[in-house]
């Protein structure tokens, strides 16, 4: 299990797991967007941000932030998805 350095990575974490599970109930195609911050509430830029699934058959994909810290991610309806920035 991954351990969050603070209190903030810990719900931004489970707070995008939680909204990409309620919207793939709905849609077969989900967007997902947002803003990374360091501690300090700064953007951090040039960010990875990946969406690993569980299962060894399905691709992995990602996004890099952009000079502000904010991201989008396309992905196709798939269970079991972790995303981690």
């Amino acid at each position: 299990m991954k351990k969050f350095s603070n209190k903030q990575d810990f719900l931004f974490h489970n707070a995008i797991y939680f909204v990409f599970l309620f919207n793939g109930l709905f849609a077969q195609n989900i967007k997902v967007s947002g803003k990374i911050n360091d501690t300090l509430h700064n953007p951090l830029p040039y960010a990875k941000i990946l969406a690993i699934p569980k299962a060894d058959d399905q691709d992995v994909k990602f996004a890099i932030t952009e000079k502000d810290g904010s991201y989008k991610l396309g992905l196709i309806k798939k269970p079991n998805l972790r995303i981690y920035g």
